[in-house]
């Protein structure tokens, strides 16, 4: 008979122990989902960026070509050459400056959905990565600009 108190109490130990454990406090539950959809907010908000700005990638690419074929072109002018040769300096490092940019960070960013970082750990991550690729984003506009500018005044214009 003691045997099977005891048994019984066992199991609704046991019972009421697994129906605690499994309840979830509803509250705690709604700052997790709204911590997880700020976390992936702000990763959407840094893809975003990224997504914009790796879509320039080839009219970097073009502008850098092309640079480099106006000052072979206009070399035959000496006054005109000196001018583009100089103008094509800062013009390609910019150009190189942004390619390299947006390499370095893809090389660089991680997913910290999946690098199992803390909610707070993963805000401030990203948080950073957004400053970066905001960074690189300015320097891929800027550099397409400047080549778009230095073609125009040498006489070829953007397709």
């Amino acid at each position: 008979m003691k045997n099977t108190i005891l048994l019984i109490t066992i199991i609704l130990s046991l019972l009421i122990g697994l129906t605690v454990s499994c309840t979830t406090n509803p509250k705690s539950g709604e700052q997790n989902e709204q911590a997880m959809s700020t976390v992936e907010t702000l990763k959407a908000d840094v893809m975003r960026v990224h997504d914009e700005s790796m879509a320039k990638m080839d009219r970097i690419q073009y502008l850098k070509k092309r640079v480099k074929e106006m000052v072979e072109a206009v070399s035959t002018v000496e006054l005109v050459a000196e001018e583009a040769k100089e103008s094509s300096i800062q013009v390609l490092k910019d150009l190189n400056d942004a390619d390299d940019g947006m390499m370095e960070w893809m090389r660089a960013y991680k997913d910290p959905t999946e690098a199992g970082l803390s909610e707070e750990e993963a805000m401030k991550y990203l948080e950073g990565e957004k400053k970066k690729i905001d960074e690189v984003a300015a320097l891929i506009y800027q550099s397409i600009k400047g080549g778009d500018d230095f073609l125009g005044t040498y006489g070829v214009f953007r397709p």
